[in-house]
């Protein structure tokens, strides 16, 4: 193998270790309270409420994908969000989050 390819190879395979694989995205509804929300890791447990045809109400973990100042989550703050499914790898992820009626 020539050097030039074999560095070619290397940026290949170290860029492809960046990238989120593709695929389908299923999109669900959240409602619930954000129990609290750690910048840093860009997190917040929230106490959501039976999402359909995925899960029952629980306090769980889920990864904000956008930290826009209207969206940013606030502990106590009753909210509502998509919450995307890749279904290639199950990650799963909120974004674009309102403030919810009654909160």
């Amino acid at each position: 193998m020539k050097r030039g390819s074999f560095v070619l190879s290397l940026l290949a395979v170290s860029r492809g270790k960046n990238e989120e694989p593709a695929g389908p995205l299923k999109e669900y509804r959240l409602t619930g309270v954000v129990v609290s929300y750690d910048a840093d890791r860009k997190a917040a447990p929230i106490r959501h409420e039976k999402i359909e045809g995925l899960m029952e109400a629980m306090t769980m973990e889920f990864p904000v994908r956008d930290e826009g100042a209207a969206s940013k989550p606030i502990p106590g703050q009753r909210i509502t969000a998509p919450l995307f499914q890749r279904e290639s790898d199950y990650k799963y992820w909120i974004s674009g989050i309102e403030t919810a009626a009654g909160g």
